[in-house]
């Protein structure tokens, strides 16, 4: 998980009705809506949960230390969905034990490696990058259609990458692959290999999963493209990316707590 900066997150709290109507503009999908969809269970399954249950939020101190603003934007999210979230005044293994002292039934926290959540009462536990990955392609299969038979491009073939490919296949997509470093591509089949800048134009649907920012330019996109970027750092220069903002899906962490939470209602 690569950590976020203070300044890319500070105001997705105060945001989050504005980045909504956005979403509904591309997908005609609320949050909870897509999270529901990811998940495979109704926007009321999500509602009866969100009655119930108290969500923990755990500041984590372990490795470069506690993420600024990270616990306030993760209780504000899953607060937007209807839920009651706090975070703990505990830190660490002192915020697990208030967290379990308050009778929270899930618990969500995150160490510079790992961002999961979990349900203390039934065991169930998510992970931010497979939500993230499932919370995405819903919103690429809404915003397009079904994805069967289709082309996608996949830029970045770490974590991230790996894990939209394998459920791509698994949609009957046909994923397509491009990173700039050719060793993590061993193995694949070279027919599903992109290897130059050039050919990324030739694909409609791209999930950017690149964490390296501004290096796409303007002639490696599609006029009819629409890109899916769960990559923490846009791949493009903010000057393009408000050129193609209609046809971007992207946040730092909106849709994959979102869709932790549900998959927690399961």
């Amino acid at each position: 998980m690569l950590r976020l900066k203070a300044e890319w997150i500070r105001d997705i709290k105060n945001n989050l009705s504005n980045y909504e109507n956005d979403l509904i503009k591309k997908t005609g999908c609320t949050l909870k809506e897509l999270s529901a969809l990811a998940n495979d269970i109704t926007v009321s399954k999500i509602d009866e949960a969100a009655t119930d249950f108290r969500v923990a939020i755990i500041p984590v101190t372990a490795g470069q230390g506690i993420m600024p603003f990270f616990a306030e934007s993760v209780a504000s999210i899953i607060n937007h969905l209807g839920f009651n979230t706090f975070i703990t005044e505990g830190k660490d293994v002192e915020g697990i034990y208030e967290a379990y002292q308050e009778e929270a039934t899930c618990i969500f926290l995150a160490d510079d490696n790992r961002f999961v959540g979990i349900n203390t009462q039934n065991g169930l536990y998510t992970d931010s990058m497979m939500a993230t990955a499932k919370g995405y392609i819903t919103a690429i299969e809404q915003a397009c259609g079904n994805l069967q038979a289709k082309e996608v491009l996949i830029l970045g073939y770490g974590n991230l990458g790996r894990i939209l490919f394998s459920r791509l296949e698994q949609k009957g997509a046909l994923p397509m692959v491009y990173d700039k470093e050719p060793s993590v591509l061993t193995g694949l089949d070279k027919r599903i290999v992109v290897t130059s800048l050039d050919q990324i134009s030739n694909y409609t649907l791209i999930f950017d999963a690149t964490d390296e920012g501004n290096w796409m330019s303007e002639e490696m996109i599609s006029k009819a493209v629409f890109i899916a970027s769960p990559g923490i750092t846009l791949s493009m220069a903010d000057q393009l990316y408000e050129k193609y903002n209609d046809r971007i899906i992207h946040d730092l962490l909106q849709i994959g707590v979102a869709v932790m939470i549900g998959n927690l209602c399961r």
